[in-house]
């Protein structure tokens, strides 16, 4: 039996690889487990224990799913900032047969600022067939700055987590932005679990069409933030700061 984790940080298209695996009649996915937001407060004292010691409870929910599902391979998805002490959580999990799929984003301005605006809106994904308008907003650009950084920190928490862990990498621009991408990229998810391949699919979409530069007033004034705040100069983060396509 398989157990995988999607490793990352969030707005790197996690959702929409949550959902697709699922699709596929033999693997089980769950979103964040160790999301402090998603249990009730009378729990969360719990919750604050597996964070520290975690891997009992990654146990106990693959169990628990594989005997629900009734599907061979289990995973969930994992972000740094919900256990203590990620890099010994991730290669202690490698160390005991997890397969490792490390989902990313390039761009360091796109991510953060997708996560600004379904902060904003309340409109994390979007559904096929379902029309979505956006507002005009604005972003403070203080916050704005601050999420920069907290993304950058939470990116480098990852990249030390992995060194010298054998790990799978997925690209959210290459791999899951465009639909025509998904066969290979799930494709290639399955080998690596040792999993026959299979047709997959999903109802999420992006929330809207509209490129971010038209819904967010003072773009102009977050792209000279993010140039200003020296993100320029670590790794990938320049990459995509023109792009204005919004994302899912």
């Amino acid at each position: 039996m398989t157990n995988f984790v999607i490793f990352g940080t969030a707005r790197s298209g996690s959702q929409l690889l949550v959902s697709l695996l699922n699709s596929h009649p033999a693997i089980c996915c769950e979103l964040e487990i160790l999301r402090l937001g998603q249990w009730r407060r009378p729990l969360r004292p719990l919750v604050y224990l597996w964070q520290r010691i975690p891997y009992p409870y990654f146990i106990y929910r693959s169990r628990l799913m594989r005997k629900r599902t009734q599907k061979g391979l289990y995973g969930f998805k994992l972000f740094p900032y919900q256990v203590a002490a990620p890099a010994s959580v991730v290669r202690e999990m490698h160390r005991r047969g997890w397969k490792i799929i490390h989902l990313q984003r390039r761009s360091l301005f796109q991510q953060t600022l997708s996560g600004a605006v379904a902060g904003q809106t309340r409109w994390w994904h979007g559904r096929i067939g379902v029309t979505v308008t956006p507002p005009v907003i604005t972003i403070d650009p203080k916050a704005f700055l601050a999420s920069l950084l907290d993304m950058h920190n939470q990116r480098e928490q990852c990249t030390h987590a992995l060194a010298n862990v054998e790990h799978l990498d997925i690209m959210y621009e290459n791999d899951l932005e465009d639909a025509a991408q998904w066969t290979a990229t799930i494709g290639g998810i399955c080998s690596y679990l040792g999993v026959t391949s299979a047709p997959v699919r999903t109802r999420l979409t992006k929330p809207w069409s509209q490129p971010y530069r038209e819904i967010v007033s003072n773009y102009d004034e977050l792209v000279e933030v993010f140039e200003q705040g020296g993100f320029l100069n670590t790794p990938h983060a320049a990459m995509g700061v023109s792009s204005s396509q919004s994302d899912a």
